[in-house]
């Protein structure tokens, strides 16, 4: 009974096997072509493109940034993609610093936020120097070298 039910149309069987194999090669050779004329549809350029500092939390109490002396190198990077899209992009950020326990300058190698896969970054990498300072508090001035000896309870 098995080896009738298999050798049954065998032939159409096979015949099935082989439309079916053909369906799928010609249906990826289909989707692989119309993936290049997509990618060919538009203009690739390249341009350069700033990069800036994105900074999360605060501090310390007790000190600060000097956001002056925040460095960034190389301050731009290549990067290669479709026009359409590169003329959106005007900044690229590194990820997210955390500086919540920063107490002294932070000096490291951060990675550039990818912004999308359609565009290629060139430097994918960024040293990034960021000062941060004690904050000294100046005592308080006293005028005249006096200092008052009583208050006025009124």
């Amino acid at each position: 009974m098995i080896g009738k039910f298999l050798f049954n149309n065998a032939g159409l069987k096979f015949l099935s096997l082989i439309i079916a194999i053909f369906v799928w090669l010609y249906a990826n050779a289909e989707i692989e072509t119309v993936r290049m004329q997509d990618a060919s549809a538009y203009k690739m350029v390249v341009k350069r493109i700033p990069i800036k500092v994105e900074i999360a939390g605060e501090v310390p109490a007790g000190y600060e940034i000097d956001k002056a002396g925040i460095r960034i190198r190389p301050a731009d990077s290549v990067v290669i993609g479709p026009d359409y899209f590169l003329t959106k992009i005007l900044s690229l950020s590194t990820v997210p610093i955390e500086i919540n326990d920063l107490t002294q300058t932070f000096h490291k190698k951060v990675p550039i936020k990818q912004v999308s896969s359609n565009v290629e970054i060139m430097d994918s990498y960024v040293t990034l120097t960021i000062p941060v300072r004690k904050i000294i508090q100046a005592p308080p001035v006293v005028e005249n070298n006096t200092v008052p000896t009583q208050l006025n309870n009124q």
